[in-house]
Parts: structure tokens; C-alpha cells; sequence
């Protein structure tokens, strides 16, 4: 079996690119991947964005990929006759390790993974009865918890399990499968990744990160079949993903619109998973901001207020509405012009029409009002007045378009005085946009009223209660 890299730990490795075959050390630390490579003949040089391709002493062979060329150095003693070592560091953005080497051309037809802090939303009863029955591994494979097929995806969800298969499973937890119709590359194969961790980390409330990814060239049921116990075509891929701090204790099943439970909850999580997957990219920037917004829970700042804005800037249908067709605006303009030349102010025309122009759209109160409507409408009126987000949203809001305004030209939340109305416009914001990305989802009636107790939604609760 492949052993995963470990951070801190040098492995003693010989480069596969040339014939000479240098040798150097490959380490891993929380900031870099790098390998820096020896020659005790003669200088050498590295172009940026070579792959390298490695063997350890174990014989595995690790290739680092998207490389870039840090230090070029040499250490000369000055003895009879001089002795020069040359070496160089190449640091890499990703790290594969196998039998073999992979090259950047490989297909990749599954990529499979785990997603830390799910555990909770994915447990399943009837699905826990058969990995506690299972003797052979390659039956849970064959069993999975759900699988969703759409655009070019097969998406599949099973348990893995710690303890022996002779004596039974003491532990277990999700692994998530992405399997590509169209094989795709180191490039191209993460937008699914990211597409499936962003949405399960709408569903906890909290950016999540992947790990223990692994990469192959088969299909899963090319796998089933070839039941290759050194498992040769597997891959195990290692990047730099920070991790953010997450509250496990808030993602539990009564504050998500998704979980595994029952039968009935199991078909909602799929549907919303698929209609997730379906959206394209219309929704790409803002479910990327969204998980910059979750990826600040727990700090008051500037930025996650700006990060918030610009969510809502970006959810397809949120942007503010044109109240006057442009032939009218035209008019308008035309009238307000011929007015303003007969008046001596031909100098200001421009500005005049600039502002004119700007009036076309709805102002942010009218904007706001429209939202909040459109999430009491998928979620029920009577349960945003007295479980969400209630009255003062629409000043929390506003308050948000000003703070913004000013932390464009300097920094908000500075004193102590002014924590309190920034987190509350903040988290409005937040739990405004949040509701606003998921409130299309088939999701179940008992998991809208669930996605109400969102962490996000909750924030913005607890910041909007008077002060006793």
C-alpha cells in the first residue's frame, strides 16, 4: 500500500527527468513542497513549470507539478583541486505519489476523497448495518450511500471504516467519488472538487477543506474488477490547503437543509446535490465568495463585509432591477440636458446624465425589500419573522451599503464602539446572501426549516437581540 507524505519528515530521493540522475530531499512543511536537488559535477538548470519526477527509497515515485524554481546556489571548497556542488530548490503547488510517475497528460477518470466534520450530516442507519456486516472492503465499494449522476458526473458517497475486517468496524466516516465521463487533467479535474465541498459546506455552514485525495486512471468499476490489492493505478495527490477553523459542534442535523437520516431525507440530499452540481457556471463566483465569507466566521472585519457584499453582487437574479426602460431614461435625459444648456450649465452636462443614468436602477432599500421577499417566499413568511431574520434586517442592510462605503476608503471596526453595528450589518448581509444561494434547492420542508438554524442565519439572530 502507498504511504502519504508526511509534513516534516525529509524523504531521500533520485530525479527520473535525466540521465544523470541527481539526488536531493524532498520535504513537506504548512508553507512549501519542495525538493532540492544536488549535482556533484556540474551546474544545472531547472525551467519553471517543469514537471519532476522522483523516486524515494521505498520506491514509490512522486511527481510535483506546477514547480517553480526558488534558489540556485553551489558550495565550493577550496582544496586541491577544488571541489563544486551545485543545487537547486524547486518548490511545487501539487504533489503526486505512486507505483509509477504521473505525467501532467494522464487521464484522470475518478477522483476520491474525504471531507473532515460531515460526519454528523451523512450518518445513515441502514447504511452503517451493511459496513457492519461487510467483510470485504470491495463490498462497501459496490454499496454506496448515494450516487448522483449528472453533467458528465457520477457522484458517489460510501463509508470508510477503521478496525479489522475480521473483527468488524470500530469507527467509520464519508468518502466522497467524483467519476469523470471525459477524463480530465491536474488542471481541470478540482472545479468538481470545489463544486462538491462548497456544497457541503453551504450545508454546515463553515468552509471546509478536502483531504486524503486520490487520483486514477480507471473507472469505478475498472476497479472493482481488477481488485488490484497494491492498488498500482491509484494515486495519492497532497496540496497546500490551509484549513479553517470550524465548530464541529455546529454542524449537527438539526442545523442543515441536507442530511442522510432517513430514506426520505437521503432522496432530498441527492436532488439538492444534483440541482448544486446542474447550476453551472452562472453561480461559479458566488459560491466562491460564499466560501470566502464562511472561511471568516468568528472574526469581525472590513473584509468579510466586503466579501459579503460582493456575494450578493454575484448571486444570479440579486444585482438591483431597472425601473425605467431605456427609452424613458432617454427621454429623460434629453429633457433634463436641453433644460440644463438653456440654463448656462452646458459644463455639468456630463455629470448630469452620468447621475441621471444611475437612478435607473431600484435604490438598495427597494432591492433589499424585493430579497427578503423572495427567501420569506421559499421559506415560509411566518418563519423568518420569528425565527430568521425578522424586522431590523432591512436596516442592518443599509448599514452594510454604508460600512462598506467607508471601508473602501479606510478601515471599519477599528473601536471597540463600532464592533457591535458592523457584525450586526455583517451577518445580515451573510445570512441574507446564504439564504438567497440555497433557497432554489428541492430540499425537503423539515430542511428549510433546519437551514433557519443555520450557523449563518444564527449569527445575524444573535447579533440583531437588544442589548439588556
Amino acid at each position: 500500500m502507498l504511504n502519504r507524505l508526511q509534513c516534516g519528515k525529509p524523504y531521500h530521493c533520485q530525479e527520473l527527468n535525466t540521465p544523470d540522475r541527481r539526488t536531493g530531499i524532498l520535504s513537506l512543511d504548512a508553507k512549501n513542497m519542495k525538493v532540492r536537488l544536488y549535482d556533484y559535477d556540474s551546474y544545472f538548470y531547472i525551467e519553471n513549470g517543469t514537471p519532476v519526477h522522483l523516486r524515494l527509497a521505498d520506491n514509490s515515485h512522486v511527481s510535483l507539478h506546477h514547480t517553480i524554481v526558488q534558489n540556485l546556489g553551489r558550495s565550493v571548497s577550496m582544496v586541491e583541486p577544488p571541489l563544486t556542488t551545485y543545487y537547486t530548490d524547486v518548490l511545487a503547488n501539487t504533489v503526486v505519489i505512486g507505483r509509477k510517475s504521473w505525467d501532467y497528460s494522464s487521464p484522470i477518470r475518478r477522483v476520491w476523497f474525504s471531507i473532515s466534520h460531515v460526519k454528523q450530516l451523512l450518518a445513515n442507519s441502514r447504511a452503517l448495518e451493511v459496513v457492519q456486516r461487510a467483510r470485504d472492503p470491495y463490498d462497501i465499494l459496490d454499496k454506496p450511500l448515494f450516487e448522483v449522476r449528472t453533467k458528465g458526473l457520477r457522484v458517489r458517497c460510501w463509508y470508510g471504516v477503521t478496525g479489522t475486517w475480521e473483527f468488524g468496524a470500530n469507527e467509520w466516516y464519508p468518502i466522497f467519488e467524483i467519476e469523470f465521463v471525459k477524463p480530465r487533467n491536474l488542471d481541470t479535474y478540482l472545479l468538481s472538487v470545489h463544486d462538491l465541498l462548497q456544497f457541503f459546506s453551504a450545508a454546515s455552514g463553515f468552509q471546509l477543506t478536502p483531504s486524503e485525495i486520490s487520483i486514477s486512471t480507471m473507472t469505478h468499476a475498472e476497479s472493482l474488477v481488477s481488485r488490484d490489492p497494491l492498488q498500482k493505478d491509484v494515486h495519492l495527490v497532497t496540496y497546500i490547503w490551509p484549513e479553517t477553523e470550524v465548530e464541529s459542534a455546529e454542524i449537527h442535523r438539526r442545523n442543515s437543509f441536507v442530511i442522510a437520516w432517513s430514506r426520505s431525507e437521503l432522496a432530498a440530499l441527492k436532488s439538492c446535490l444534483k440541482a448544486w452540481l446542474s447550476r453551472g457556471g452562472d453561480w461559479r463566483t458566488a459560491t466562491t465568495l460564499m466560501m470566502g465569507s464562511l472561511g471568516l466566521a468568528g472574526r469581525i472585519s472590513g473584509q468579510r463585509l466586503l466579501i459579503a457584499c460582493r456575494w450578493l453582487e454575484k448571486i444570479p437574479g440579486a444585482t438591483a432591477l431597472s425601473i425605467f426602460s431605456e427609452e424613458a431614461i432617454e427621454e429623460i435625459v434629453g429633457a433634463v440636458t436641453q433644460k440644463a444648456d438653456s440654463m448656462g450649465y452646458a459644463q455639468a452636462l456630463r455629470r448630469i446624465k452620468g447621475a441621471l443614468r444611475s437612478l435607473r436602477l431600484e435604490p438598495n432599500e427597494v432591492r433589499f425589500e424585493r430579497l427578503v421577499r423572495s427567501v420569506e417566499a421559499a421559506f415560509g413568511q411566518d418563519a423568518m419573522v420569528d425565527h430568521s431574520l425578522g424586522e431590523t434586517v432591512i436596516p442592518a442592510l443599509m448599514q452594510a451599503v454604508q460600512l462598506r462605503g467607508k471601508e473602501a476608503h479606510s478601515i471599519v471596526g477599528e473601536q471597540p464602539c463600532d464592533l457591535p453595528p458592523l457584525q450586526a450589518a455583517t451577518s445580515a448581509m451573510e445570512a441574507l446572501c446564504y439564504l438567497l444561494t440555497i433557497k432554489d434547492l428541492p430540499m425537503s420542508s423539515t430542511g428549510r426549516e433546519r437551514a433557519l438554524s443555520n450557523r449563518v442565519v444564527r449569527e445575524y439572530q444573535y447579533a440583531a437581540m437588544p442589548l439588556a
